[in-house]
């Protein structure tokens, strides 16, 4: 039996929820009060009476994005929100801001062995988290596959993952490209932003070259606000009298954002007054930025494991301080260095042909309890590195 745990209060973790209550195989752990930590559901789990171990897979539904960060808190007390730091605390034992009282059994997120029947050898259980893109944190998930013990594959969709229900069948899974493209400087038209997606020699996931067609079809007329357009995709056969399902092609535009890093001086007079001298300031800042104070390398440093700029897509510090608009601003002994972006997002529906021309959606069905329709569970495997990432 497989168990899942999807603790968070959105509309989306609720469809989680009936997701995981209508997959096969799979018996949901409701959160609680006192159990909506990953460490509460994995210890609830073991301590059960009613389990059968050893137990086979385990899976996690939460918010997630491709910096390497979930929604789902790991432990009580935790400190921060959930990311590779986060995952170093719970293998360290550190829960609370004073490194030096380190006690894992507060922070322990480790699978125990008894549990999924764990002795010697291949590895054979599954640990699947369904959160849109952190497959793509290749870092955050060696640290988490540590964190929960070293014994599970950890899976992760490398795509935007997407549910839909319709409450006379059931719900399908599916997932969406999520191109996203970063300026320092918002884009004066809408054919330069066309351009600029199409330089960055997007694929599709079998890796053919997206056609510049396509991403005229995907980018709006209006490219300073966001833009959703309905669509009902090809199953590609029948459930029932159902032959396509409702969903979206997005186009994601905030508006300008700021990346925020302050510089504390002595005093008032020492913070610097020209854009140089700022600028320098800068830089010398990021050299000395630290996730926590107790690390021995710094958060920009190409030896941390996984270094800021690369959470944000970036190749190299140089290149994250190239990508930005900086702007200064002084207050009392701070100097706030605020870098300015915009970031244009582009959700399509992935589908097993160019998705210009729609084709059938790519998707598992998990059929309503009782209900005369087969469960379909080939279309999205967790092994199929198209659209998943194993560590």
């Amino acid at each position: 039996m497989d168990y899942s745990f999807a603790p968070g209060g959105t509309p989306f973790d609720g469809l989680l929820r009936a997701f995981y209550t209508r997959r096969g195989n799979t018996t949901l752990i409701a959160a609680t009060a006192a159990r909506n930590t990953l460490r509460e559901f994995i210890s609830h789990i073991d301590g059960s009476a009613t389990v059968t171990k050893p137990i086979q897979d385990m899976l996690l539904g939460t918010h997630a994005n491709a910096q390497g960060y979930l929604a789902a808190t790991m432990f009580d007390n935790q400190i921060g929100r959930t990311g590779y730091e986060v995952m170093e605390d719970a293998i360290s034992g550190r829960h609370t801001s004073d490194s030096t009282t380190p006690d894992t059994t507060l922070t322990s997120i480790a699978i125990p062995d008894t549990l999924i029947g764990y002795t010697t050898g291949p590895v054979a259980n599954n640990f699947h988290i369904k959160g849109c893109n952190v497959g793509r944190a290749t870092a955050f998930l060696q640290k988490m596959k540590e964190a929960l013990g070293d014994h599970v594959n950890l899976t992760a969709p490398l795509h935007f993952f997407g549910l839909y229900q319709h409450t006379a069948y059931g719900i399908w899974e599916f997932l969406a490209y999520e191109f996203k493209l970063l300026s320092k400087t918002a884009f004066a038209n809408r054919a330069a932003l066309v351009t600029a997606f199409d330089n960055l020699g997007l694929t599709f996931y079998n890796g053919d070259p997206v056609p510049v067609a396509d991403i005229e079809t995907w980018v709006p007329r209006t490219i300073t606000r966001a833009a959703t357009t309905p669509l009902n995709l090809p199953l590609g056969i029948s459930i029932g009298s159902r032959t396509t399902i409702g969903t979206e092609r997005q186009f994601r535009y905030p508006g300008p954002e700021d990346y925020t890093f302050t510089i504390n001086f002595p005093n008032a007079s020492q913070v610097p007054s020209t854009p140089a001298d700022r600028m320098t300031a800068l830089e010398n800042g990021l050299d000395s930025f630290k996730y926590r104070q107790s690390d021995t390398v710094g958060g920009f440093d190409p030896a941390h494991p996984y270094p800021e700029y690369e959470r944000w897509g970036y190749s190299s510090k140089q290149d994250f301080l190239d990508e930005h608009d900086w702007r200064f601003e002084k207050s009392g002994s701070r100097l706030i260095c605020r870098g300015r972006f915009h970031a244009y997002t582009l959700l399509v529906p992935i589908t097993d042909r160019d998705p210009a021309n729609l084709g059938n959606i790519i998707f598992n069905f998990h059929p309503n309890a009782g209900s005369p329709h087969a469960a379909i569970t080939t279309g999205l495997v967790e092994t199929d590195t198209n659209f998943f990432a194993t560590v």
